[in-house]
């Protein structure tokens, strides 16, 4: 009776082990994968598909887009070549403010001072003001076949702690 238990024991023990090598091989092919050069950009495309497959969704109710295009440039009068005046962020920001934003989030990297020292000090004192507004942003530069270089930056920046620096960033398209 115990020798028949113990070969179900072990018969159980080879087959969970088989089952658990079975699993580690696709983890290990998975790991490899994503860190050879022909498939790096396979995740990106990816996504990119998944999004056209889907289509664009209504914004939430509630919940407002604000996006500097060509056509905010066209209507302010201002170079598209060149970054959005820091005055003009703070104009929005107060703007929203006033209609009832509960929050305001930019996705807009300030690098840098401004082109004047009053559209920065703008700037800074209405994301102290508002308390609403949250600045993050991610940069990834990839390498680039023509120029070999490659870097990575992270900034997130809150109004309730403003650079030391005053919010002297510039804007990079």
């Amino acid at each position: 009776m115990a020798a028949g238990r113990r070969r179900r024991v072990w018969s159980a023990l080879r087959r969970t082990r088989a089952a658990l090598l079975l699993a580690l091989v696709p983890g290990v092919v998975g790991a490899a994968i994503v860190h050879w050069p022909p498939t790096e950009g396979l995740e990106r495309a990816g996504l990119d598909l998944l999004f056209k497959l889907r289509d664009d969704l209504p914004a939430p109710q509630g919940v407002a887009v604000v996006g500097l295009d060509s056509v905010s440039y066209t209507e302010l009068g201002l170079d598209p070549k060149l970054p959005w005046p820091r005055g003009k962020h703070a104009e929005l920001i107060r703007a929203l403010q006033k209609a009832g934003a509960k929050a305001i989030a930019f996705d807009v990297i300030f690098e840098g001072p401004g082109s004047s020292e009053e559209g920065d000090e703008a700037l800074r004192s209405a994301l102290a003001d508002s308390g609403i507004c949250t600045i993050g942003a991610t940069v990834e530069v990839v390498e680039d076949a023509l120029y070999k270089h490659a870097a990575v930056a992270s900034c997130e920046r809150s109004s309730s702690s403003p650079p030391s620096d005053s919010a002297g960033r510039a804007y990079r398209s």
